[in-house]
């Protein structure tokens, strides 16, 4: 009887562990911080499908927190919980490290609490007096930020649920002791993204703004990248100083490498020398592909000019029709005449020429009685100067290499009619 109740107990615990997980995972960021360990590989962002996989990872929204997470660095603190704070709330999700007991306590709320610019500042400092109050009393590590805690989802800890269903804040507030806030002090942590985030962003975000300032004279300077990450890992340093708990070394080093990569890939001059590549590469590119298509180009045109209909040529060529319509825009069809087309031109233009030495016959006749008035023996013209101009016009065709010249003019008394006597030389 006792076995079959142990095991029902179980199979609860478990169905009630899935149901928080399952909501765990739907409220997680979609691209959340994770990591494998902060002396590592750092602070990484992935999606969240990946960041599942890694034994740190992100709870909560940057704009928003949908969960309160205490960190207990004591062996034993679930023991701890159970046997001497009891009164306490239960937990939602607690993740205990298998080697030495220490463990993250995780309360769901109901509803999550908004942290943006435009937000509730009151409803922002009731989240931070819960926070406060269930750390003291669960005398967790008041240093820590909750940006990043172990990953329930991972086989590397040892997770339980004591409660399914999430939290309102006042159902929290009403088991604990809440001090007065500060108001002045929480409007100006609220208003602080670096504090809100904890001491890795906090460096992060002070040392970036510091180095877009600094980039653009490193540039002009002529000094190289290993410079440039001496300079920001440099002023990481600096800030880092300032914390009585200050980051280790090589998390320094993780972000300073990170800001002097963006820093010097993304700065302006160096994103216009980019493009500039990328269009000489892109032009280069376009010339060899246009010239690979050159003979496929010239027979589109040539059958477009015989006439071939545009779905037929791209048949033939395997290209698409579009493709036709651009390498044929602009272009004019020759015109195939038939046989009766061809005859009728042809008869037309032999009409026309018929005419025309019709025209040059009756010129000549006119011409003809000229040649009775002329002497033969001294190569002279006898003409009337009345003469009409299509007598002239035959008239004074020269032959080649000949000049007309005027040798004597005579008029006689009984006509009014001027006879010119001319000769060729």
């Amino acid at each position: 009887m006792f076995g079959m109740t142990a095991l029902n107990n179980q199979q609860q615990n478990n169905e009630s562990l899935n149901t928080v997980l399952k909501r765990f995972y739907e409220n997680l960021p979609s691209k959340p911080y994770c990591t494998n360990g902060f002396e590592l590989e750092g602070l990484k962002i992935n999606r969240k499908i990946e960041a599942v996989k890694k034994p740190y990872i992100q709870y909560n929204h940057p704009m928003w927190k949908k969960y309160i997470i205490v960190d207990i660095d004591l062996p034993g603190a679930v023991v701890e919980w159970l046997y001497e704070k009891s009164h306490l709330p239960a937990p939602n999700i607690i993740i205990e490290n298998k080697d030495n007991g220490r463990a993250h306590f995780i309360y769901e709320l109901m509803d999550a609490v908004s942290f943006t610019e435009k937000s509730s500042i009151k409803a922002q400092q009731y989240y931070s007096a819960v926070e406060r109050a269930l750390t003291r009393e669960l005398e967790g590590d008041e240093r820590y930020t909750g940006l990043i805690g172990k990953n329930p989802l991972s086989n590397q800890w040892r997770v339980s649920s004591f409660k399914t269903e999430p939290y309102h804040l006042k159902d929290l507030a009403s088991k604990l002791e809440l001090n007065p806030v500060n108001v002045r002090s929480l409007e100006k942590a609220q208003n602080d993204d670096d504090v809100i985030c904890g001491r890795n962003d906090e460096v992060f975000h002070s040392v970036r703004r510091l180095a877009y300032k600094d980039v653009r004279e490193f540039r002009n300077s002529g000094r190289v990248f290993t410079h440039w990450f001496n300079h920001v890992l440099s002023l990481v340093k600096e800030k880092n100083s300032n914390f009585i708990n200050p980051l280790d070394y090589k998390e320094c080093c993780h972000i300073a490498k990170s800001i002097s990569n963006y820093t010097f890939k993304h700065d302006q001059k160096c994103y216009e020398q980019f493009v500039e590549r990328q269009r000489a590469k892109g032009s280069n590119g376009g010339k060899k592909k246009s010239a690979k298509y050159e003979a496929v180009r010239i027979a589109a045109k040539k059958l477009f000019r015989m006439g071939v209909k545009l779905l037929d040529i791209a048949e033939k060529l395997k290209i698409s029709y579009r493709t036709v319509l651009r390498y044929t825009k602009g272009l004019a069809k020759l015109k195939l005449l038939d046989f009766n087309e061809i005859n009728k031109s042809r008869t037309h233009a032999l009409a026309k020429k018929s005419m025309e030495r019709s025209g040059m016959h009756k010129s000549s006749e006119r011409s003809e009685g000229i040649k009775m008035l002329c002497d033969t023996s001294q190569n002279q013209v006898l003409a009337p100067s009345r003469a009409c101009p299509a007598f002239l016009g035959i008239f004074l065709k020269n032959p080649k290499g000949m000049k007309l010249k005027i040798l004597n003019i005579d008029k006689r008394e009984d006509s009014e009619v001027s006879f010119y006597y001319c000769g060729f030389s």
